[in-house]
This record gives C-alpha cells, sequence and structure tokens, in this order.
C-alpha cells in the first residue's frame, strides 16, 4: 500500500481514536470531580504532571528510533533497521528501568505537594501505580516504533481505542464503588497494560528485520541516534517549561483548587494538540523520513506544502470553534463556577492556534535533521515562560500563569520560526508566514465567525445548542475549505473522488 494511502488510513483512524478519547474525558472529568472532590482531583492532577516530567527520560529515543527506522525502511537497507531495532530496544529498557526509580524516589514529595486532607497513601497510590505503567510502556516500546514506522498509525488508534474505552469503564466502576484515588490509579494503569499487550499482537504481522551492521556501524548508528536525542531532549525540556511548570505554581501561589481550573482550560486545548499530533505529527513525520530516505525532494516539497495548507485551515476551524463555544461548554460540562476555565483557554487561544498550524514545519526541520535552532529558541522559550509567570502571577493570580505562556509562544511562532524556516528548510520568511500561515487562516476563518458571531446570540449552556451551533459551523467551514486548504489539483482529484463514487451508485 502507498504512503500517501496509509497516511489517509491512518489519519482517519487517528482521528476516531481522538474522537473517543475526547468523549471519554468529557464523561470522565466531573465523575473525577465529583468522586474525588476538587482536593482529589487536584492531588490526581498533581501525580499526573510529576509522571509527566519522567517522560523528558524518553530523552527523543522514540521520535529518533521512529524516523532512523522509517529513513531505513524507505531505503530498503534491512541490515540498518536491525541495527536500529537492536540499539533502540536497550535504550528502552533502561529508561524505563529510570523511570520506575524515579518514581519510587518521588512518592515522599506527593504529602507535601498534595492536600493535607488527604492521607499520605490517597496521594501517593496514583504516582505509584501510573508511574510504574509508564516504565513497562517505555520498557516495551519496540512494537509500538515498528507500527510507526511502517506509517500504520490505524493500528495503534485502534489499540488506543480500547484502552480508552475500558479504562472509562474501569474508572466508572471503582469511583461510583468508593475506592477512590487507589481505584483510580488501578483502573488507569490497568488500560495502559492492555494497550501495550495490543500492539504488541498488532505488530506481530510486520517483517522483523535479522541481521545487524558490523560493530563500527552499530556505533555509528548509536552516534546519530544520541546526536538527534540530544536536540530532542531540550525540546521537551522547553516545552515542560510552558506547559508541567504551571501547576505547581499556580498550587503554591493561587490555591490547589485553582489547579483543577487551569488543567479543564488546558484540556480542550491538549486534546485539541492530540488530534493535530495524529493527523500532522508522528505520521507526518514518518512519511516524510521515507521520501527523505528516497531522495525524492521534490515530493518532500510537494507534501509539504500540501499539508501545511490543510492543517492550517483544521487547526483555524478548530481553535475557533473552541474559543466561539467554550463558555457555554465549560459551564454545562462542569458547572458555573468552572466559566473561569474558558478564560484560560481564550488567552492560550491564538498562540496554540498558531502552533497547530506549524506543525509541519517542526516535521520537515527533523526530517531534514535541521532542527538544532529550533530545539535552542524552545529552550529558551521555556524558561522565559516561567520567568514572565513568576513575574505576573503576584498581580493577575491564574491569569498571569497563562498569560506568560501566551506572550512567549506568540512571539516564537510569529517570528522565530518563519526565521528557522528561511535558514533550515530554505523558504522565504514572510511568504512562509503570510503566504502559507497567516492568509490562509484569515481566509478559513472569515464565514466561521461570521456565523459563530450571529450564533452566540442566543447560545446558552445547553448540549443541544452546543450540537446545533457547532453542527452549522462545521458546515459553513465545510464550504469553504476546499477553496482554502486545497490546491487546484487536490479540489479535482476531489472532485473525481465524488463523482466515481456517484457514478457507482447510480
Amino acid at each position: 500500500m502507498s504512503i500517501g494511502r496509509h497516511l489517509l488510513r491512518g489519519s482517519g483512524a487517528n482521528l476516531l481514536d481522538h474522537v473517543v478519547k475526547i468523549g471519554v474525558v468529557f464523561y470522565t472529568a466531573p465523575l473525577m470531580l465529583h468522586g474525588l472532590s476538587e482536593d482529589g482531583y487536584g492531588s490526581w492532577l498533581l501525580a499526573m504532571t510529576v509522571i509527566s516530567f519522567f517522560l523528558l527520560l524518553d530523552l527523543g529515543v522514540t521520535l529518533a528510533s521512529t524516523r532512523y527506522f522509517a529513513i531505513a525502511v524507505g531505503s530498503g537497507d534491512v541490515a540498518r533497521e536491525g541495527t536500529i531495532l537492536s540499539v533502540s530496544r536497550r535504550l528502552f529498557r533502561i529508561i524505563g528501568f529510570a523511570i520506575f526509580v524515579c518514581t519510587m524516589a518521588s512518592l515522599p514529595l506527593m504529602p507535601w505537594l498534595a492536600s493535607h486532607n488527604l492521607s499520605a497513601w490517597e496521594v501517593m497510590a496514583p504516582l505509584a501505580i501510573c508511574g510504574s505503567t509508564t516504565a513497562l510502556r517505555f520498557a516495551s516500546r519496540m512494537p509500538m516504533v515498528l507500527l510507526r514506522a511502517h506509517v500504520r498509525y490505524d493500528l495503534l488508534a485502534w489499540c488506543s481505542i480500547i484502552r480508552s474505552l475500558v479504562q472509562a469503564v474501569m474508572m466508572t466502576i471503582a469511583l461510583r464503588s468508593g475506592f477512590g484515588l487507589v481505584g483510580a490509579a488501578i483502573a488507569h494503569g490497568s488500560g495502559d497494560c492492555l494497550e501495550l499487550a495490543l500492539q504488541r499482537f498488532m505488530a506481530r504481522h510486520l517483517p522483523r528485520p535479522g541481521g545487524e551492521l558490523s560493530p563500527e556501524a552499530t556505533q555509528q548508528t548509536k552516534r546519530e541516534l544520541f546526536s538527534y536525542c540530544n536536540s530532542l531532549l531540550l525540546l521537551k525540556v522547553g516545552e515542560s517549561f510552558r506547559l508541567q511548570v504551571n501547576p505547581f505554581l499556580i498550587s503554591k501561589m493561587c490555591g490547589l483548587s485553582e489547579v483543577p481550573v487551569y488543567s479543564l482550560g488546558m484540556r480542550l486545548i491538549t486534546m485539541l494538540e492530540d488530534v493535530v499530533n495524529a493527523l500532522f505529527g508522528g505520521q507526518i513525520l514518518a512519511a516524510f523520513s521515507q521520501l527523505h530516505g528516497a531522495e525524492d525532494h521534490e515530493a518532500l516539497q510537494d507534501q509539504f506544502r500540501r499539508v501545511t495548507r490543510i492543517t492550517v485551515s483544521f487547526s483555524t476551524w478548530a481553535v475557533g470553534g473552541l474559543a466561539f463555544f467554550g463558555e457555554a461548554f465549560f459551564k454545562r460540562w462542569m458547572g458555573a463556577d468552572f466559566g473561569r476555565a474558558h478564560d484560560v483557554m481564550l488567552i492560550l487561544a491564538i498562540p496554540y492556534g498558531l502552533r497547530f498550524m506549524q506543525y509541519p514545519a517542526h516535521s520537515l526541520l527533523y526530517t531534514l535533521n535541521k532542527q538544532r535552532w529550533l530545539v535552542w529558541a524552545n529552550f529558551i522559550g521555556g524558561i522565559v515562560t516561567v520567568i514572565f509567570a513568576v513575574a505576573l502571577v503576584p498581580f493577575l493570580g491564574l491569569r498571569g500563569v497563562v498569560l506568560g505562556t501566551a506572550l512567549e509562544m506568540s512571539v516564537f511562532y510569529l517570528f522565530i520560526m518563519p526565521w528557522l524556516m528561511r535558514d533550515c528548510a530554505k523558504l522565504n520568511p514572510w511568504r512562509y508566514l503570510f503566504g502559507m500561515i497567516l492568509q490562509p487562516m484569515a481566509l478559513s476563518l472569515a464565514l466561521p465567525a461570521l456565523y459563530a458571531w450571529w450564533a452566540m446570540g442566543w447560545l446558552t449552556p445547553d448540549y443541544g445548542q452546543l450540537f446545533l451551533c457547532s453542527v452549522g459551523y462545521t458546515f459553513v467551514f465545510t464550504l469553504a475549505v476546499p477553496w482554502v486548504a486545497l490546491d487546484a489539483r487536490m479540489r479535482q482529484s476531489l472532485w473525481q473522488l465524488f463523482r466515481g463514487r456517484f457514478s457507482w451508485a447510480g
């Protein structure tokens, strides 16, 4: 099957996966808030934040392994495939052990970070159980790398869908039976273990290269992986400064009860980022890497332009919908007190929209191994974000922390990223920013914004009205998107596809 068909099938399955995840989050968030209380839910969120720091121990090995293995697949180098798998497998086992050690060492910190209204065992159990399953996920990561490198994101999506549904059922049973934080952690960890088993099952039919390169070539492969991983580690550290430090600042300077407000305000944005990443992230990187490995540079540039146009339009539609209808949704979903979560989301809407639109640019830079300046700019930006947050929180409270993130991200994606595309990808920065990002963004948003302005006049916190408004918003966007996101050749191919289906039906 061609790369394009794998991408299409993977995108559809990933989209379904994230629809399921979004539905599960919408269902479980109020369930956890009421079943654990605000302090209990805040403690759960802090435990998940601690675990997110442990993910830095990945050191970029997952992405590096996927990239280099995909390049080897594209070039047909079976011996190099075997070497990359052997080296990566050993690294993942080391990372899994390191995460387990860090989990155990961090347990005494949880009573200090979380609420004193809960017992030490209650606040430590989520970190102990979920941290251990996270360690297991890394030690057993090779099936996922194999599936990603072969652009089989559709199979990964089905594993994730089953996990999400099982976790939702188990979480419901645990919380309604009064098992609290301990039961929630067991439900979460059990779903993760099920996903690992499914990934291993799905990857069983993929070709497993048995040969390896010489010891000298193996050492060279290790050096290449580590060189690539060093830049990825700095990128991840910068991202952690942007987001994962914020809950700790808010907990200590604004109160633990403000952590759920921040987390819920970020929840819709992070879910949308997961969707964008599923559609335009990892599998696009794998596809770019295969084209790069085949030295088909013209096809790579053409694929980049097309994917960017589609990414910009999709991101504009999605972020605009969150901004327009988010307040009514938050009040209906979590209660009137959580209308403030919309303020968090609204402050971050434009910066994150710019980030989502430029996902293909990240993938292109990493494919070309030109990410050095991107990584350092992101790392420095993360530090600047923390400085802004600490400076603003005494005056603006929760909004100050969020505003610090928004200011830094806006500068990064409006000025630094176009400059990087000029020096690393040989693209004119102004043509890239205005021609490929801002102009399609404005065109994509024009008609949906007019519709949203009309609809918000009678919108209330009601699921029925929210559904009707979102359907209308999507319909208006669908009318405009072929002329914004697709070039003439893509529109012609789409029209031929529809006409062929219509003729077959007739």
